[in-house]
């Protein structure tokens, strides 16, 4: 086998008849899957022939030059990935013939141009264009708006023939120029090193946010506008000179490796982009101060709501937040370049937004793994007790199945509203056992008893009510106890999560 292959999709047609293996891509029915296979060159104009398709993902290759104009004739496609290529030049206008999509991705390529108009590019949670050259228009994608004097195509074609005779009499200045930049940078280069170590991870993603800004922001970080407390600092709600409202991580940097977890989360936030994880917006970095400026979750953590007197979570909206966070850490566990584990996951690293969408957060522990997502890698920093999986303690590994096993106790907690740390529950019966002895025969005793009055009444007298409950919160405390098995192999990965939770989901919305 050779791992450093690339292989090319030229023409398309071969390269699809050629499939012989799952690892070559899936061809079923009207999809086509060829993400991550390592192809390259340029994906064919035939592609455009094949009008019945309905899915098609050729992300995460080494596809590059122009998108074809031709995957514009795929009226019937749903959902179209392009993503983490190496795509130039502009975005079809084609593409705002897609009257049928629901998806398109073409982020992390290196596009450029206007944005085209069209019923796919005014959808802002349909269209995914970030980390691209140089996009323009669609403000409503937050995109900078397309400049009235850009230079067209045939002038700079004629601006770079003139170059062409221009150089060669400059040619002279250019290389004593680079080799004084040479010179000088021999000499600077430490003092360039010393400098860069004294930089988060992330500020190359992120403008900085000075000091003074942040205190008044936060009004000198008053106890009023403290949002909660963690073991290594505070988070405050604050008001930037703009107006947007942001949540200030505060670091205490008395804590031993307060400063480590600060460039982890920098270096984690700075490189990842999905609906379900907090997004980083700004730090503030110096020798006494270090803080992450991140966007606000103005309905807070999931363990407030779990816990709250006042407020009530119901079914559908408990298994809306199991499918968000399934949903980010398929993310960071399958479809990041980079295999990322969270290794703290629990209801207060759970923020909801203003629409109760969860947001998974808190990275500061978070590893980045290189390898392959069956290895392991050892870390002396690891998360809170009760939802870290057995193998922790006995190996200090880490793998995505550590996140597996915490994402199984949140499932339980969000059914039985109990924490893991319940005194209820000691060396001899933790709240896995409990919840297992009860399943399945006596499922309704031991679930959350706001379940029961906030979506479903008079139950004595609806039989076929307390069936439909019954089925539902069995399903989900099943797939609580299948991913929280003491033996690491025995748990399924994140993306065969996500299929069972949406199944779930589906299961409540028909009845």
């Amino acid at each position: 086998m050779e791992p450093n292959r690339t292989h090319s999709i030229e023409p398309i047609s071969k390269q699809i008849r050629g499939i012989t293996s799952p690892t070559d891509g899936q061809i079923e029915g009207h999809n086509i899957d060829l993400r991550s296979n390592r192809l390259s060159g340029n994906i064919s104009s035939a592609i455009g022939e094949l009008q019945s398709i309905t899915y098609l993902d050729l992300s995460n290759n080494s596809f590059h030059d122009q998108i074809p104009q031709q995957l514009g004739r795929l009226f019937n496609v749903e959902y179209l990935n392009l993503s983490h290529n190496f795509l130039s030049s502009v975005i079809p206008k084609s593409f705002s013939n897609l009257s049928y999509i629901y998806s398109l991705d073409l982020s992390f390529n290196m596009l450029e141009g206007e944005i085209p108009e069209g019923k796919v590019f005014s959808n802002v949670s349909i269209t995914y264009l970030m980390e691209n050259r140089a996009l323009c228009g669609a403000p409503q994608l937050k995109f900078p708006p397309y400049p009235a004097n850009m230079i067209t195509t045939s002038t700079s074609s004629a601006k770079l023939r003139l170059l062409k005779y221009v150089l060669p009499s400059v040619a002279s200045v250019l290389v004593f120029l680079a080799c004084f930049s040479l010179f000088v940078k021999f000499f600077m280069r430490k003092k360039a090193k010393a400098s860069s170590k004294e930089e988060p991870p992330c500020l190359n993603y992120h403008r900085r946010i000075p000091y003074f800004e942040l205190a008044r922001a936060t009004d000198n970080f008053s106890e009023d506008n403290l949002l909660g407390r963690g073991s290594i600092g505070k988070v405050y709600k604050g008001s930037l000179d703009g107006g947007l409202l942001v949540a200030v991580k505060v670091l205490n940097l008395q804590v031993e490796g307060a400063s480590r977890s600060f460039d982890a989360e920098c270096h984690t936030l700075g490189q990842v982009r999905h609906k379900n994880l907090v997004k980083i917006i700004s730090t503030c970095s110096n020798l006494e101060f270090k803080a992450l400026v991140l966007e606000f979750m103005p309905n807070l953590s999931l363990d407030k709501w779990l816990y709250s007197q006042n407020q009530c979570l119901t079914l559908l909206q408990r298994i809306n937040i199991m499918l968000d966070v399934s949903l980010g850490l398929d993310y960071l566990h399958h479809q990041h370049p980079h295999v990322i584990v969270h290794c703290d996951l629990k209801p207060s690293n759970i923020l909801l937004d203003e629409n109760m969408v969860a947001h998974i957060s808190d990275f500061g522990i978070a590893k980045l793994m290189l390898i392959d997502n069956k290895s392991t890698t050892s870390t002396n920093n690891i998360g809170t007790v009760d939802y870290m999986a057995p193998e922790y303690g006995v190996t200090g590994g880490v793998t995505i199945r550590g996140d597996v096993y915490s994402f199984g106790i949140l499932l339980l907690e969000l059914v039985i509203r109990k924490k893991p740390v319940d005194t209820m529950f000691n060396r001899e019966l933790n709240m896995r056992q409990w919840v297992n002895n009860a399943y399945p025969n006596a499922v309704m005793e031991i679930v959350d008893n706001n379940i029961l009055r906030t979506d479903f009444t008079n139950l004595q007298q609806h039989s076929d009510e307390v069936d439909i409950l019954r089925r539902c919160l069995s399903s989900i405390i099943d797939v609580g106890l299948h991913y929280t098995k003491d033996l690491r192999n025995e748990r399924l990965l994140m993306r065969d999560v996500v299929p069972r939770v949406q199944e779930i989901k589906n299961g409540v919305l028909v009845n």
